[in-house]
């Protein structure tokens, strides 16, 4: 035949849909290997990536990302701590970096700079225009990013603890505020913090 997967991958990813769930498997598949060769801690990023998503969805009237994002979203969130290889102090930077120098089945090289600017705004500075990477971004990426970091930061402050025992949230979108109800826990004092 003339074409191939990567055709089909480069028809897919112009179109803007969300990547199939087979390819979402291979990429999550890929992340996977980026993150143990990183020694990353697997259960908590792997939480964190599932909070992410249910907070995607839940939120879309607010942020109104299509689908395609999503999958930016998790995979930023299972590699959001791959820089802690390097080092503890400044790691988000130093996760931007791994994910922007490794290889993923099925991402194009865009896709990945979202993936690492997302993982490297997860935690302390927000994006700003003269940052590496986030400066060559459209108004509609640098948009996107700041909104999945900040979805980030919440998914993971939903397991500070690391012991994964946040499981169901649900959304509950108020005038100028969203509403996060935990189910069934009574003391959550640490992610309040």
């Amino acid at each position: 035949a003339n074409v191939n997967l990567r055709d089909g991958l480069v028809k897919e990813m112009a179109q803007g849909r969300r990547w199939s769930p087979d390819i979402q498997n291979q990429i999550e598949h890929s992340a996977m290997q980026v993150g143990r060769k990183y020694h990353f801690d697997e259960n908590h990023c792997v939480h964190v990536s599932q909070l992410a998503s249910s907070l995607f969805d839940q939120t879309k009237e607010l942020h109104q990302l299509d689908d395609r994002y999503q999958g930016i979203l998790q995979i930023a969130a299972l590699l959001h701590e791959t820089g802690k290889y390097i080092s503890e102090q400044g790691y988000h930077k130093h996760s931007f970096y791994l994910i922007r120098h490794s290889e993923f089945f099925g991402i194009g090289s865009k896709d990945v700079q979202l993936v690492g600017l997302v993982a490297r705004y997860h935690r302390r500075a927000s994006p700003q225009p003269n940052h590496d990477g986030y400066s060559s971004l459209n108004r509609e990426h640098r948009i996107a990013v700041a909104k999945l970091a900040a979805i980030l930061r919440v998914a993971k402050a939903l397991d500070a603890s690391r012991t994964q025992r946040i499981g169901e949230i649900q959304c509950e979108i108020v005038p100028k505020s969203v509403k996060i109800i935990l189910p069934r826990l009574a003391d959550i004092t640490l992610e309040r913090l």
